[in-house]
């Protein structure tokens, strides 16, 4: 899933305002002196300029805790980013594009209820606001709600169909779904807007690969890894799509580049150990085995894969050992294996 934009376009929003410094934000004048000011210009004020002094006071409260606002957002400090955002809803209470930051707020502190509330009064105000259509439909997918989070991408993509963000992110509600060919549609979309969206080409080749059409699954995971050659989950991907076209050398191929980039991705070790399998390396099968269940001792898939390797090395106890733990852990071992494993250790379990 992929965050749209959120408050980071505070900065957007200043209109002019001074960003205040860390330095200039712990320097206060002493109350006295403010009090002092406050009463000179009240005493110097004509009384037709008293309106006009207290809407230049407002504009400046809403300036200063915009820029607060800010410098707290991209400090990750979202409480205190949360405190001023509120000072300027008291000062605006229509400020749509304020409930919209303050929402962004909430969600990085992963209170979704509050950015939800933050994110609907954004759109009460401002019903053409597509950016808090997608933030709430992100938020929802969040909150294990897809059927909202669909409507919202929906939503947001009328208001705006050249969101390329949006677009990913309801392909991959679509592709949640079981919607194959609405996601390929909507990942497409958000290559055509952007052509260097290497997580676009991911997940359009995750469909295509649970289509079962490898070869253009291995196309959209290549042009990916070209745009980004840092993802071990495309490696892996692509990886997995030449083990199941039987091209294992490729297969582990990938697979090194997956664990090289990630050490600690269990599931590529696995695929590498089934592939060397598969070509017979059995030795190397179970390291790569090993490594997996030692990354993730509850995989059962590992656990079963080494038991099959443990097999064809005559290893029957170990053999077993690993077929009682996938068990106990919720996996159907294959009755065929099972039986084979008794009548060559000539025990049932």
């Amino acid at each position: 899933m992929r965050l749209p934009p959120g408050g980071e376009f505070l900065l957007k929003r200043l209109r002019g305002a001074i960003i205040l410094q860390e330095v200039e934000l712990n320097r206060r004048k002493p109350l006295q002196l403010v009090l002092s000011i406050m009463l000179a210009v009240i005493i110097l004020l004509p009384v037709k300029s008293i309106g006009e002094a207290a809407t230049q006071a407002n504009d400046k409260a809403y300036e200063e805790a915009l820029a607060k606002a800010s410098y707290y957002y991209h400090k990750q400090m979202y409480d205190e980013a949360i405190a001023e955002l509120t000072r300027i809803i008291e000062l605006n209470p229509r400020d749509a594009e304020t409930y919209y930051d303050r929402g962004s707020a909430y969600l990085n502190k992963e209170d979704y209820t509050q950015a939800i509330s933050d994110y609907s009064k954004a759109i009460e105000i401002n019903p053409n606001n597509a950016e808090a259509y997608s933030m709430r439909g992100y938020v929802y997918d969040k909150k294990g709600n897809p059927d909202q989070a669909l409507s919202d991408y929906s939503k947001a993509l009328e208001l705006n169909p050249n969101d390329a963000d949006t677009c990913y992110n309801r392909g991959l509600m679509h592709d949640k779904r079981g919607e194959l060919d609405q996601a390929i549609l909507d990942y497409s979309k958000a290559i055509e807007i952007n052509p260097e969206d290497d997580r676009a080409y991911d997940g359009r080749g995750n469909v295509y690969f649970a289509k079962g059409d490898y070869n253009i699954a291995i196309s959209d995971f290549t042009k990916a890894i070209e745009i980004n050659p840092n993802s071990a989950t495309v490696f892996f991907n692509r990886g997995t799509s030449y083990k199941n076209m039987g091209n294992f050398e490729l297969a582990i191929f990938d697979f090194d580049k997956a664990v090289k980039i990630n050490s600690g991705y269990d599931r590529a070790y696995n695929n590498r150990g089934s592939s060397y399998y598969a070509i017979g390396n059995v030795e190397q099968a179970i390291l790569d085995y090993n490594k997996a269940i030692d990354i993730n001792p509850n995989n059962p898939e590992s656990l079963h894969n080494r038991a099959l390797a443990f097999f064809s090395k005559r290893n029957y106890d170990k053999a077993w050992e690993d077929v009682h733990k996938a068990k106990m852990l919720g996996i159907e071992v294959d009755p065929r294996f099972l039986e084979k494993l008794k009548k060559a250790s000539k025990r049932e379990n």
